[in-house]
């Protein structure tokens, strides 16, 4: 009956130590994804007169179906949107969390994806967020 206690005992110990090391249980939650570009506004008829109208950003990750956040705001403004609970695996590798930026009047739009077009990458493991700011959006030639 000892010998059984004291087994008992030591799988509980095991468990409990090795439970909390494992990668996935720790990255189960998975991380909040913030994206941050800056729309440029577009030129009208000529190079000089730029047009000001209202851009809106999407985030999703397609593949994993999570849908993040959708904001307005006018050209030439930052614009910051999320999506939470993306595994650290899917953000390094997969090149799938898509933000689409569509201008209002035109329906112009571009899509960027994270982490390709990332030009600085932030990774705050402690608190479980990953940033992102992407390269220029330009709708008035390439983007770069």
């Amino acid at each position: 009956m000892k010998f059984l206690t004291i087994l008992i005992i030591c799988v509980n110990i095991l468990l409990s130590n090795s439970w909390s090391s494992w990668s996935f249980y720790d990255d189960f939650d998975g991380y909040t994804v913030y994206t941050t570009g800056t729309p440029k506004c577009r030129f009208g008829n000529t190079t000089e007169k730029v047009v000001k109208e209202n851009v809106t950003a999407e985030i999703n990750a397609p593949k994993i179906l999570i849908k993040g956040d959708t904001r307005t705001a006018s050209c030439g403004e930052q614009i910051t949107v999320s999506i939470k609970g993306v595994q650290e695996y899917y953000i390094k590798t997969t090149n799938e969390i898509l933000v689409r930026y569509t201008y209002k009047t035109s329906g112009i739009y571009f899509t960027r994806t994270m982490p390709r077009d990332c030009k600085t990458e932030t990774w705050d493991k402690q608190n479980k967020k990953y940033y992102c700011t992407f390269k220029e959006i330009n709708p008035n030639g390439t983007l770069q």
